[in-house]
């Protein structure tokens, strides 16, 4: 679960600390869009 924490507190950090882009995906990502 480590690997896991590390890409979500990255993804958190490009994503204005919302975590969860990496958990639900960009059903709840209004704000940015990697995909």
């Amino acid at each position: 679960m480590d690997e896991n924490l590390k890409l979500y507190q990255d993804i958190a950090e490009r994503t204005d600390g919302d975590i969860y882009v990496g958990v639900v995906g960009p059903v709840r990502t209004r704000k940015i869009n990697f995909y």
